[in-house]
């Protein structure tokens, strides 16, 4: 556990099935009050594209934050940002507040997608927390460019990455 101390507002735009087991391990892995809501106040009508644009959600998720440190959204829908064919995630650390896609981890396993949903979720609170994309291949603060990638690294933060969280 790192012990972050912040409180973490997540926010799902649908139903999340695997919500508790992200909330409990993302909690316990950052040290973080972790606080659930599922938000329906973004149009159902543009939920059924095949893809959304992740900046879309931001401002969004920055009108929620509130009293809390910053805020995870989670979608099911793929996301796209307009230079990128997709994202599985996209954070905005000025604001405080990032956002994941669940529809490229979805797995027949469903604990490893729980697995690729907590490294992705950890790893856009990374970038919340000022870390930037790491090379050590096995830390969560890699970029993934597929699955695969996200299948390969762990879901922790390697020693480099914690001494600069500790800054």
């Amino acid at each position: 556990m790192i012990n972050l101390h912040c409180k973490l507002l997540i926010v799902t735009f649908d139903e999340v099935n695997i919500l508790q087991e992200i909330k409990h391990r993302v909690e316990d892995y950052l040290g973080c009050d972790v606080v659930n809501i599922k938000n329906s106040s973004y149009p159902k009508a543009r939920m059924r594209f095949i893809q959304l644009n992740a900046a879309d959600f931001l401002p969004l998720l920055g009108s929620l934050k509130n009293d809390y440190d910053f805020v995870l959204g989670i979608v099911k829908a793929d996301l796209y940002l307009p230079h990128l064919n997709f994202v599985l995630g996209l954070a905005h650390p000025q604001e405080s507040v990032c956002i994941i896609s669940l529809a490229r981890l979805r797995s027949s396993d469903e604990e490893q997608y729980i697995d690729r949903a907590v490294k992705e979720a950890i790893h856009e609170l990374g970038h919340l927390f000022g870390l930037e994309h790491c090379s050590n291949p096995k830390c969560v603060m890699r970029f993934s460019n597929m699955v695969a990638e996200t299948d390969y690294k762990k879901d922790k933060y390697c020693d480099k990455c914690l001494n600069l969280l500790k800054k």
